[in-house]
């Protein structure tokens, strides 16, 4: 009952969104940038567990919806600092899934829509699992590794706080879980042929997440560097890389400090985002805000509302 109560009210506030013509004006000169993870009708219990997940039709539904509302932009424009339509968007994508590719980018090629893929290459490159879902994986099903993170008093969620120093402590003193129970866990990521075959499509690019999934506050600077870097090289040899950045998990102060901004920007990086939700009222800034999307957005005034709050929370 409270579910359904819940997603009477964002309709409704959706439907009023819609309608007012103040909003409706103010967004014309904003930029919306969308954020999505996996495309996929066979959830992993890791993207099922973060609803990082939509089923081809919500995503298809999703994307008519951006198409019919907003002037999908091509992110070179922003490497560019050229300007933007009336009611611009952003489609992006973080982590580099094998779902997007295999359901997403169709239908986004149909529409012509281009978008841009955020990859950490290492789990691409090696076929490990990325370090996010591999720590809730261990905090889960590993009593060492718990036992571990516990007795060195880290917070939850452990991803945010743990450090390459800690994995690889743990690493020299135990032997982590059989991979292949992580990865199917985590679900499956892209591989390099399928990268490459997307590289030729004009409508797809790729930006930098870090070279693996650290949580940028909980890197040194030095680190943060190096792990920017080698992600850099990796992407190097597809012609439709950008220097666009996204942080990983993407909160403010939480995920990344103004310190990490400004250590991202001198690595070379035009444009950052982050995952707050937040339509960017002034495209113009390096630093720019992305409005998450769920399954449970199943109506049009459902996605209003998620844009009208976002809106609403941008400072």
């Amino acid at each position: 009952m409270f579910i359904s109560l819940k997603s009477f009210v964002k309709y409704c506030l959706g439907f009023i969104y819609k309608v007012n013509p103040v909003f409706r004006f103010r967004l014309k000169n904003s930029l919306t940038v969308f954020v999505f993870h996996e495309v996929s009708d066979s959830l992993s219990e890791f993207t099922r567990r973060y609803d990082l997940s939509l089923t081809l039709s919500q995503f298809k539904q999703q994307a008519n919806w951006i198409g019919d509302n907003f002037n999908v932009i091509n992110p070179e424009l922003l490497i560019a600092n050229a300007p933007l339509p009336n009611n611009a968007a952003l489609i992006t994508f973080d982590d580099g899934f094998a779902g997007v590719f295999k359901n997403a980018y169709p239908i986004l090629n149909r529409l012509d829509m281009p978008s841009v893929m955020f990859m950490n290459m290492q789990p691409q490159i090696t076929r490990l699992p990325m370090l996010s879902a591999l720590v809730v994986y261990m905090m889960n099903n590993c009593v060492n590794f718990r036992e571990y993170i516990q007795n060195l008093g880290l917070e939850e969620p452990a991803y945010l706080y743990v450090t390459p120093e800690i994995i690889e402590q743990f690493k020299i003193i135990h032997d982590l879980p059989e991979l292949s129970k992580i990865i199917k866990f985590q679900g499956d990521l892209v591989d390099s042929e399928t990268m490459a075959f997307w590289d030729d499509c004009s409508n797809v690019y790729y930006g930098n997440h870090l070279y693996d999934h650290w949580n940028a506050a909980a890197l040194t600077q030095e680190e943060l560097k190096e792990q920017y870097r080698l992600n850099e090289l990796a992407l190097e040899p597809y012609h439709s890389s950008l220097k666009l950045f996204a942080f990983t998990n993407g909160k403010p102060e939480i995920c990344f400090s103004q310190a990490d901004t400004e250590t991202i920007i001198k690595m070379g990086a035009k444009r950052i985002f982050s995952t707050v939700e937040g339509v960017n009222k002034n495209s113009d800034t390096v630093l720019l805000g992305r409005v998450f999307s769920d399954g449970l957005d199943v109506t049009s005034n459902h996605l209003w509302c998620r844009v009208g709050l976002s809106y609403s929370k941008k400072t």
